[in-house]
């Protein structure tokens, strides 16, 4: 989970803990108006343990919370069941619209043929990857790859064939990079590959080791496809992502130029 979302979870969490304590001590210490004065933190304790922490948090403070406002008389304990179940209701609705605020994020963010990240999202994380790394003193490696003789593959099998291709580049990156890079589909038959901390070298194995991995696939499906990779390096943070992003896409042209179907890595300079 990234630092951010830890941040968000933590904090919402913290004012479902905040505000249900206000309801415990309103409904404790508070004459008549005061306890149902209560009832309001009581509910946004509820709803905040659901955004934060997800169904079961919020579930969790709805029902224990509840059990303050019991009494030994029965008309407590119908009251305490009555704020537990309409507690209850509103954590289920706060985290049924925080799945779906963060479907719309997620779809916002995904490319809808290959279901890799899209241009934009792979811009915002090489910004906030160039922000981190420029205080850490760490590295960050870009990589740019490009289907050579993609066109072709549309005028001798059809659009349809083209599409599945690119969705089986898709496939086949995805599964040749561990958890953490960025993954990215830029545009057309372009794909790029953030990777953050990572040096010259080992970027330039990764790129090897991708192309080999995306060459296997295209000959499983008999496409005769190969790839131009540029991989790009900095040790010293540039002004911009688009200044790391815009290398790698050079030195991919830089590999086309020379006959395609191959890596050119380098270590840029500011």
């Amino acid at each position: 989970m990234r630092s951010g979302e830890s941040l968000k979870r933590a904090f919402f969490l913290a004012a479902a803990l905040v505000a249900l304590g206000a309801a415990c001590v309103m409904d404790r210490v508070g004459g008549r108006v005061l306890s149902l004065a209560a009832i309001p933190f009581f509910l946004l304790a509820a709803a905040a343990a659901a955004w934060g922490g997800g169904l079961i948090p919020g579930l969790s403070v709805a029902i224990l919370g509840a059990s303050v406002f019991v009494t030994g008389e029965p008309e407590g304990i119908v009251r305490a069941a009555a704020l537990a179940i309409s507690a209850c209701g509103v954590a289920i609705l706060a985290d049924q619209l925080r799945r779906s605020r963060r479907r719309e994020a997620e779809l916002a963010a995904t490319d809808s043929l290959t279901g890799l990240f899209n241009r934009q999202h792979f811009f915002a994380a090489a910004e906030r990857a160039r922000r981190a790394a420029a205080q850490r003193g760490t590295p960050v490696s870009v990589i740019f790859l490009d289907c050579d003789c993609f066109k072709q593959i549309n005028d001798r099998f059809g659009h349809l064939t083209g599409d599945e291709v690119l969705k089986a580049v898709g496939r086949s990156l995805s599964g040749s990079v561990p958890d953490g890079p960025v993954v990215a589909r830029m545009g057309g038959d372009e794909f790029a590959v953030l990777l953050p901390g990572v040096s010259r070298e080992e970027a330039g194995r990764t790129a090897e080791g991708l192309r080999e991995a995306l060459k296997a696939e295209m000959a499983s499906h008999g496409w005769p496809v190969t790839f131009s990779i540029g991989v790009a390096t900095f040790s010293e943070m540039p002004a911009s992502a688009s200044r790391m992003v815009e290398a790698a896409d050079t030195l991919m042209y830089t590999v086309k130029r020379a006959g395609k179907d191959a890596v050119c890595v380098e270590e840029v300079p500011v």
